[in-house]
């Protein structure tokens, strides 16, 4: 596949998936808009290093309402999804994932068996899409257990925020809290009246260095094929002086950098025998 026709096809789905919400919505206009190149990567990365066939298959674990399973499935990947939201809190999500064809599996992820109804060795590759930073029990023995979803040499990819930006020691100077959730993580309690610890989709647990995050990768099993920082995709919906910023020729290669690159990509393989200790 060429440059021009993955860009070609690349917009193809983004039109279809743009069109099952409407245009005031916050999820269409915000959300998809402002992770729009992350999304993109991802699709050319899953592409290029796992190609669909008959037996390849992709897990979203944190899927949300299901949206990268929908592009997912436009470029002929078998597709599942995770995720511990409720179907209340996104109706939308039994609806596609049932026109894919695709299996939705709840589960709490801050749980010792956060995947009770996946089948093991099973995909081909998965993705981990903001999600890291709200794992509070045990987060190496999370990246362990998506690895048992994957067959050998599966592949995941991992994004989640980079604290360590200039921004945010802007924030920091002025006494403002950097990481999502603060006030929330104070005031919510972390276990519920059985005793499970709880997944909060407004807190922000922890946030790690690149380096953490890859030595975590390798002690769960995971050889890291690339690690780099990514930023926000521009949209109409940001501030005036961002939007300006962000036109600025030099901003691109800026935001691939620790200081501008408000996030972190990392792709891995499972490799289960050469974990280190945990």
């Amino acid at each position: 596949m060429t440059r021009r026709t993955s860009v070609d096809s690349f917009r193809k789905a983004w039109s279809k998936l743009g069109a099952l919400y409407p245009p005031a919505s916050w999820f269409r206009d915000e959300h998809l808009a402002e992770n729009r190149n992350r999304i993109e990567r991802i699709l050319c990365d899953i592409m290029r290093l796992s190609r669909p066939g008959p037996d390849v298959r992709v897990i979203d674990v944190g899927c949300f309402n299901g949206f990268l399973c929908y592009l997912l499935h436009q470029y002929g990947y078998q597709t599942a999804g995770t995720d511990a939201l409720l179907d209340s809190a996104v109706p939308e999500r039994q609806e596609l994932m049932a026109s894919l064809n695709a299996p939705y599996y709840p589960g709490n992820f801050n749980q010792p068996n956060p995947f009770p109804d996946c089948p093991r060795q099973h995909y081909s590759a998965a993705i981990l899409g903001e999600v890291f930073e709200h794992i509070l029990y045990h987060p190496v023995g999370f990246l362990q257990q998506i690895g048992a979803l994957l067959t050998p040499g599966g592949i995941l990819i991992l994004t989640t925020p980079n604290p360590y930006t200039l921004a945010n020691a802007v924030r920091m100077l002025r006494g403002r809290g950097f990481i999502w959730g603060d006030t929330e993580f104070a005031t919510f309690p972390k276990i519920d009246s059985r005793g499970h610890m709880i997944t909060h989709e407004q807190v922000h647990y922890r946030e790690y260095s690149r380096e953490v995050l890859v030595d975590a990768m390798q002690r769960a099993g995971f050889k890291v094929l690339e690690a780099r920082y990514i930023g926000p995709s521009l949209h109409a919906k940001q501030p005036l002086l961002t939007r300006c910023i962000k036109r600025l020729p030099f901003w691109p290669w800026l935001q691939g950098t620790r200081l501008f690159g408000s996030g972190h990509y990392i792709v891995a393989q499972w490799q289960p025998n050469g974990a280190s200790q945990s």
